[in-house]
């Protein structure tokens, strides 16, 4: 079908958004199967705009990037590699050397807190942020081994060691200036340098570094990351898929003898398969209950929407979880607390703050309210937008709270997974490599 638009590139956007797409959704075609092509990347970021005035929920499968200097390099030596005359391979040579100079100047930051508040740091990191003990596993070792050098004696228990010492930690000038701006301005009200630390803290734990590659990086596997960055999601939507598919028949578990044939397609091959007595998908069942664990469509669903947003945003569990967190160490222990318990302004207007200082949030000034077009990003709001949204979503979290439990740290919910829990943890230390607690996990 030819459908000739004669006022430009704008026309067609309309006429596929508002013709084609609900068309083919009213004849049970899903958004997952249409595709739409585009000659540039601006026709593809105007278009995903429209949708998102429309509600569409849309995928852009190319993005722009910076030709920073480092891509330029980079690009320089694949030139390099397959014309060497076409490039210098000592200019190529004298950036890397620039560069490795210019990270060892990183302009770095030195504060901390005393050594005697180290416990009740430590208890109100578990109790209202879930940690584990991995989270800062680094840093306390790390000053553990700065005084051990510097003449201190060795002592089992770390809250003793530290009693008479401070705690130092190293930031990045831009994190460091940032955290200084959110916690010295007129409107924070935490004075208990306990409490305040906390706030110091939370930008790392609550980084993507604690959750994955700190962790991984501690326990010396790879493998154990990879498979439940990359391979595990992929496991749980082949669950999902297979649910649907077989559901509406008979239940999951008991997939039968039925058989239809089927095609595998591996790029642009294709495997025919008879799949007699339905041996394909009951073995692909045995095999995701032999490395999933998990038994109910429920708890897949849950699992996979922890997952980071495929389009490259952080997901909406992600911020949950910081929104909720933060709310109740706010209410329960600081300046912040309403009797009543209500979601206040004030806390509200920290949360968004807070958000905004780790990037996941953009927050414009009140003078550009007037600016704001529909068409930019959700991410992007004025501080009283956020406020209402933040109060909204502490509401609906506190509901799923009570059906699910607290929310738990990116780290606990990893080693929470059924698949990972089946060891034994006497004589565990940061040591022991993944692959010994966790045997065969894929």
């Amino acid at each position: 079908m030819f459908v000739v638009c004669e006022e430009g590139i704008e026309e067609q956007y309309d006429y596929c958004v508002g013709n084609i797409i609900p068309k083919y959704i009213k004849q049970g075609v899903s958004f997952e199967e249409i595709a739409i092509i585009v000659q540039y990347n601006k026709h593809a970021k105007e278009l995903g705009i429209i949708c998102e005035d429309k509600g569409i929920p849309y995928y852009i499968a190319k993005h722009e990037y910076d030709r920073s200097d480092i891509i330029i390099w980079l690009e320089r030596c694949a030139g390099w590699v397959i014309d060497n005359i076409s490039q210098s391979f000592e200019n190529i040579f004298l950036f890397l050397g620039k560069q490795n100079s210019m990270a060892a100047e990183e302009e770095y930051q030195r504060t901390g807190f005393e050594g005697k508040d180290l416990k009740a740091i430590d208890t109100l990191l578990r109790t209202y942020f879930d940690a584990s003990g991995w989270e800062f596993s680094e840093l306390i070792q790390a000053n553990r081994n700065y005084y051990i050098k510097q003449g201190a004696s060795p002592h089992s228990d770390q809250y003793e060691f530290f009693k008479d010492k401070d705690i130092i930690i190293d930031y990045p000038i831009d994190l460091y200036t940032k955290l200084e701006d959110f916690t010295r301005n007129d409107e924070y009200l935490i004075t208990d340098d306990r409490q305040d630390t906390i706030i110091w803290l939370l930008p790392d734990f609550y980084s993507y570094n604690f959750a994955s590659s700190k962790l991984f990086e501690a326990t010396n596997d790879y493998g154990f990351w990879y498979f439940s960055e990359s391979v595990r999601p992929d496991m749980l939507r082949l669950f999902r898929s297979m649910h649907e598919l077989f559901t509406a028949q008979k239940p999951f578990d008991q997939l039968g003898v039925s058989s239809k044939p089927l095609k595998i397609v591996y790029g642009n091959k294709e495997i025919a398969l008879d799949n007699e007595d339905n041996w394909f998908f009951q073995h692909l069942k045995e095999y995701l209950d032999t490395y999933l664990k998990e038994k109910t469509i429920e708890e897949v669903h849950t699992e996979l929407s922890q997952y980071k947003a495929r389009v490259g945003a952080k997901s909406d569990h992600t911020i949950n979880r910081i929104i909720t967190q933060l709310y109740h160490f706010l209410q329960e222990e600081t300046p912040y607390h309403d009797p009543q318990g209500k979601k206040t302004d004030k806390i509200c207007t920290f949360i968004a703050r807070f958000l905004s200082l780790m990037g996941y949030i953009t927050i414009l000034p009140d003078e550009e309210e007037f600016n704001i077009r529909q068409k930019e990003r959700k991410k992007s709001k004025i501080l009283k937008d956020w406020i209402a949204t933040i109060r909204t979503k502490i509401s609906d979290n506190l509901k799923w709270e009570e059906t699910n439990g607290k929310f738990k740290s990116a780290t606990n919910e990893i080693l929470s997974h059924k698949s990972y829990k089946e060891y034994n943890s006497e004589g565990v230390t940061l040591d022991t490599p993944l692959s010994e607690l966790f045997p065969k996990y894929w």
